[in-house]
């Protein structure tokens, strides 16, 4: 509303009557006067308001730690707080009224300096970074300096602030953590403790600017003593070597506290044996060595007098060292225990040397490989390092893809791994196996983000399990599979055959060398070796690749050969097919064998049985081939026989001879006869071996050979095994009776051994005869043992618990288990008649019979052996430590009543008497 509007509405508008102009002019002036008194008082306090900001905007500058400074547009200094005046030693009246120019330091760049760097605020409206200034006293001062403008109310730049900050603290900290990062890594890198402590001393000392400085430990006695000082010696501070009580000086406070301390006056703590105040020392600074959460030293550092004080910022860097000696104290205690049991382990660990490696997940490119890959696989650590792919490149091709398929197989459920597969030498003619081992590393987010693992060299051990899967499934003499290999792959064979529905007919021979023992025997057994490999390579020539050829036993052969006759041949046909190759290889073995030289004719016996007329699995074709083989050498040897009759007239025989078995049993036809064991030591008798004779009427003795496979059969040798050992328990009684103590061992069969109530027959018979149980004997197979090893050992161990002794049995010809074996509660350990035949000329021999003296000896058991024929056989195996044995060369089987006369006479053999004869009752 205008003021001549207000007028106008006044109660006293007749003065404008009165003062027409006057009057306008006089209250124009009123007005003005009042409102230039309002725009006065409020002018005031807005420069009232001003001053104060002003006051608080220089509060504020003057507490700022940074050096602050304001500008004109010129450049000219209007204003400094305190600390820019302590920051570059100028008095603010020294600098006040001059340009920035004085700041400028030569040679630095000219984007940097004073001047330009105005300039390029003022064209970007703002400026930041570090630079160089020069201070009152000529110095060159580290900044980072920061401009910015400073505006009126109407938004115009009337002046500019610049803000210094100190970089000198920065540097140093800076320094001192690069410098701290190369000491701890090269302390880590210090294997010889003494080296490292004087290096960790010296680095302290670096680090914090310290002038003395060395580590208090403690000893066994609990008192404490100075190592690897550095900055004096005990020529300048006497004390310094000189152990002192725990608790003393500033090392015992930081023993107890466990803490860093400084000080400041030395003298206040100083130790009185060290005297190190009196040395200069004025500042100190004092951190805990610990080793396993126990504070084993104190690491004490000293600035003398003159040069000045610790400071918090120099404890981190001391505690840093500190730990560093603690770690290196802990791994010298970890290599001290290491060195106690390193000549124990010493040839363990130098044959695992191990490759120790950091790869990228999930790419595989190696970081960090160790030095031993250059022994292991001739390529260097840089070498690995710089072709990340190197390691694939040289794995086994065939290992590729499953080792990928594995690794991120087993990541799936773990964070590790452990995978087998083959590296290439660098030289390419090298292929090393290696086990794997990998562990997965995460960051912070719990993300995989590399491997660490390590490679040890397994090859010799996968050589050995190759070896040792060879020997299992093939003969070493003649490469052929074993009877093992045989019938698994024979099976499988006939499996597929059968699943496909083409069965052929097919033939399966079983070939043994006729009289091969003579061989061995007339021109030994390294003659005896040419022969089988000679066969097995015949047998390759004639058969060819189709055939699965074997060697299941010494002599014999195992030979398959598929397709032999069309499907829909007659059995005519399919026999008349098989025997024209069995005639082929008789025909083969006509060609004579040359043996060590000499020229010899060899004849093989054949046994044939016929898939799938006389079975349709690999376990039953070869029996039946097996028993037409022993009907071909029954027949008269170098032929052939079907197993189809052979089967008929064998029945026949074994059931004729069970007849007659029976019979013998309830006529009493069978004899106890004995063989002598004697002591190998001194030559006297001590034992007996119990061995059945049957004289039947009709045939006079029966062989033994003949009449107890037959028994073992039909199952009849249990019954005939009872009277056995009621007739030697009756026996035994009656030398007993007469004042002739002697034992004798008598065999178990199988088949008794799987009866219930053996035992309990055997102590019956024992009790019944009142003998000690320790004059009786009980000798079991080796292949026995083998037959259910849980339930035989059962029935070892309550025998043992009734007091029987045991003996193992032509020992070595079968393949009993020595962790078994060192287990089971046995006395005597019988070396076979097959080992001792050919010692001490057979070196192979000689060797097996050495080795089974020593496991006996190794195992606590005694060792007999058995077959002993020559004086020189006795003479080899009582220089090996054999106590005891039995054989034609001191006695055959004879009745009791000739063991009696021996007792009665003292027999005893001399074996320097080469003319002792071999039996003593003929």
């Amino acid at each position: 509303m205008a003021i001549d509007e207000l007028v106008s509405d006044s109660p006293q508008s007749l003065v404008w009557d009165v003062l027409p102009e006057t009057g306008f002019v006089l209250i124009t002036a009123v007005v003005l006067f009042f409102l230039v008194r309002k725009h006065h008082s409020s002018l005031e306090s807005w420069q009232s308001r001003l001053e104060d900001q002003e006051r608080q905007l220089e509060g504020i500058v003057e507490t700022v730690a940074n050096g602050v400074i304001i500008v004109d547009l010129d450049d000219r200094i209007l204003q400094v707080n305190q600390a820019f005046t302590e920051l570059f030693g100028y008095a603010m009246e020294e600098v006040c009224g001059q340009t920035t120019e004085f700041l400028a330091v030569a040679g630095q760049p000219q984007e940097l300096q004073p001047v330009y760097v105005l300039q390029e605020a003022k064209r970007s409206g703002l400026w930041s970074g570090e630079v160089l200034r020069r201070t009152k006293d000529g110095s060159s001062m580290p900044v980072r300096l920061s401009v910015a403008p400073i505006q009126n109310e109407r938004g115009e730049v009337i002046a500019y602030v610049g803000d210094y900050q100190d970089l000198r603290a920065v540097e140093e900290a800076r320094e001192h953590v690069e410098g701290l990062g190369e000491v701890i890594e090269s302390l880590s890198q210090e294997m010889n403790i003494d080296k490292l402590g004087q290096k960790a001393v010296s680095a302290a000392l670096m680090v914090t600017g310290a002038d003395i400085g060395g580590v208090a430990l403690r000893d066994e006695d609990g008192m404490v003593s100075y190592r690897w000082a550095v900055g004096a010696s005990p020529d300048d501070i006497p004390g310094l070597t000189e152990p002192f009580e725990v608790t003393r000086g500033l090392a015992g406070r930081v023993f107890e506290s466990e803490s860093p301390i400084i000080v400041s006056d030395y003298a206040e703590v100083d130790a009185p044996n060290l005297g190190l105040a009196k040395a200069g020392v004025g500042s100190g600074l004092s951190c805990p060595v610990m080793v396993a959460g126990d504070c084993v030293g104190v690491l004490s550092l000293g600035i003398f007098e003159r040069t000045g004080a610790f400071e918090d910022r120099h404890v981190p860097l001391a505690e840093a060292i500190a730990r560093q000696i603690g770690v290196a104290l802990q791994r010298q205690q970890l290599l001290d225990d290491v060195k106690e049991s390193e000549q124990r382990f010493r040839q363990l660990v130098e044959t695992v040397p191990d490759i120790m490696y950091l790869v990228s997940y999930p790419d595989f490119k190696i970081r960090y490989v160790s030095p031993a890959v250059e022994g292991l696989l001739g390529f260097t650590s840089e070498q690995c390092i710089a072709d990340p792919k190197l390691w694939w490149k040289q794995m086994e091709p065939s290992d590729r893809q499953r080792i990928e398929r594995e690794v991120f197989a087993q990541l799936e459920d773990r964070d590790e791994y452990v995978i087998e597969y083959r590296l290439w030498h660098a030289d390419g003619r090298q292929k090393l196996w290696f086990e794997d081992r990998g562990h997965i590393q995460r960051d912070e987010d719990g993300e995989p983000v590399g491997v660490a693992g390590v490679l040890v060299d397994i090859t010799e051990r996968k050589r050995a399990e190759e070896r040792l899967e060879y020997v299992a499934y093939y003969d070493t003499m003649t490469g052929l599979p074993n009877r093992t290999h045989f019938l698994e792959e024979l099976q499988e064979r006939l499996d597929a055959c059968q699943e496909k529905g083409e069965c052929t007919t097919a033939a399966l021979l079983y070939v043994d060398v006729d009289r091969f023992h003579l061989v061995n025997d007339i021109l030994g057994h390294e003659a005896g070796d040419e022969l089988i490999v000679e066969v097995a390579e015949r047998l390759r020539k004639i058969f060819g690749e189709d055939a699965l050829l074997a060697r299941p036993n010494a002599d014999e052969y195992l030979i398959y050969v598929p397709d032999i006759a069309e499907a829909g041949a007659s059995e005519s046909e399919q026999s008349a097919a098989a025997g024209k190759r069995a005639d082929e290889l008789l025909e083969a073995m006509k060609a004579p064998v040359t043996l060590l030289g000499q020229e010899s004719y060899v004849t093989v016996s054949i046994g044939i049985s016929l898939y799938p007329n006389d079975a349709d699995d690999a376990d039953t074709l070869v029996k039946h081939a097996h028993r037409a083989m022993n009907r071909s050498k029954e027949m008269g040897r170098s032929g052939y026989c079907f197993y189809a009759g052979e089967l008929a007239q064998r029945q026949q025989q074994l059931l004729s001879l069970n007849t007659r078995l029976h019979r013998a049993l309830e006529r009493k036809e069978f004899l106890v006869y004995y063989q002598p064991i004697i002591d190998l030591r001194d030559g006297s008798l001590i034992g007996v071996e119990a061995l059945i004779r049957w004289k039947s009427p009709e045939k006079g003795l029966v062989s033994p050979g003949v009449f107890i496979p037959v028994a073992e059969e039909t199952g009849l040798i249990v019954p005939i095994g009872d009277w056995v050992i009621d007739e030697v328990c009756r026996q035994l009684r009656e030398w007993e009776d007469k004042g002739m103590s002697l034992y004798s061992a008598i065999n178990l069969s199988a088949r008794q051994l799987w009866r219930d109530d053996t035992l309990d027959k055997i102590t019956d018979a024992i009790e019944r005869h009142d003998l000690s149980p320790d004059l009786v004997e009980f000798e079991i197979t080796e292949s026995a043992t083998m037959m259910d090893p849980s339930h035989i050992s059962q029935i070892m161990e309550e025998m043992r618990a009734r007091g029987l002794k045991i003996s193992i049995d032509d020992f070595g010809t079968g393949y009993s288990s020595l962790e078994r074996l060192k287990h089971m509660p046995v006395r005597t350990l019988k070396i076979d008649r097959s080992f001792v035949r050919g010692v001490p000329k057979n070196d192979r021999d000689a060797n097996i019979v050495t080795t089974v003296i020593q496991l006996a000896r190794n195992f606590r058991m005694h060792s007999l052996a058995e077959g002993i024929e020559t004086i020189e056989q006795w003479k080899f195996l009582k220089d090996l430590g054999c106590p005891y044995g039995q054989g034609y060369y001191f006695s055959k089987p004879v009745p009791a009543a000739d063991i009696e006369k021996m007792m009665r006479a003292e027999q005893k053999w001399a074996i320097d008497d080469e003319d002792t004869p071999k039996t003593v009752l003929n």
